[in-house]
């Protein structure tokens, strides 16, 4: 019995494969940040900021290998967005070289990469975040610290929860998507094995009436017949013997085959 999948469990597959490749790339994109910002305190002759970028870097490097994507991605996932929320808030404390203008934008990003890696979990993290840079700037830490006017802030605040909000919708349509598209086949699957199991009963029940009828015949053609009454039983042979392909032929046509599948891209949740 060849069953319909809608070729859903490749396009998971593909999807769980590409969810892997961007952890990973994130981690790298996240080392080179890091890296940059120790070459910029460096350069400024901010060795307090050199050891903690450099202690950031190699922890995002452990945590790359000990918690592996292709092992564990929702962990691997989850802590990647607080390694990231950290350089965020380590750029809005320090100001690491970086324009206000571009942190920011960086800021307005989080919220589509934590969803698009996290699901529905990952505006947790952004949440936290988004409250974490309130607080940080009303109570800066540091001279250099980014602050922002009341008015700022809100078209900031405003703009990172409409990101969010929107993050969630996409996230959830694509969620119920795959939801719709299990549904669909379970539903297909359960269609295709109660149809195969009539054919197969109703196929059963007619080649044993068949055969019945074939060994009567073949039993009464080989008896005393008149001529006229051979040819009544041939013909009913010859019925029998077209009927009989005709079951054949009929429950092949019935049998359940694969129907031809496109590909649909979905993000990953």
């Amino acid at each position: 019995m060849r069953i319909i999948s809608f070729g859903e469990d490749e396009r998971m597959e593909q999807s769980l494969s590409g969810r892997i490749r961007r952890i990973n790339l994130f981690y790298l994109v996240l080392s080179v940040m890091f890296l940059l910002s120790m070459i910029w305190a460096a350069l400024a002759v901010k060795y307090f900021l050199v050891y903690l970028n450099l202690s950031f870097l190699l922890l995002s490097a452990a945590l790359f290998f000990l918690v592996p994507a292709a092992k564990k991605p929702n962990t691997s996932a989850m802590l990647l967005l607080v390694m990231i929320a950290i350089l965020l808030m380590l750029g809005y404390i320090f100001n690491e070289g970086l324009s206000q203008p571009v942190l920011l934008a960086f800021y307005l990003l989080f919220p589509l990469v934590a969803i698009g890696l996290n699901g529905q979990h990952g505006y947790k993290i952004a949440a936290v975040l988004a409250v974490a840079t309130v607080v940080l700037n009303f109570v800066p830490l540091t001279d250099t610290s980014i602050q922002l006017g009341k008015w700022d802030l809100s078209v900031f605040l405003t703009t990172y929860v409409l990101l969010t909000i929107v993050s969630l919708f996409v996230e959830r349509s694509n969620r119920i998507l795959v939801t719709n598209l299990k549904d669909s086949r379970n539903q297909y699957e359960s269609q295709v094995i109660q149809n195969e199991e009539f054919i197969t009963r109703l196929s059963h029940k007619l080649r044993t009436s068949l055969s019945n009828i074939t060994l009567i015949n073949n039993l009464v053609h080989d008896s005393r017949l008149s001529s006229e009454q051979k040819e009544l039983i041939e013909t009913l042979k010859a019925s029998t013997n077209s009927l009989s392909w005709m079951s054949i032929i009929s429950w092949r046509s019935l049998h359940p085959v694969s129907l031809p599948t496109g590909r649909a891209s979905f993000p990953s949740t």
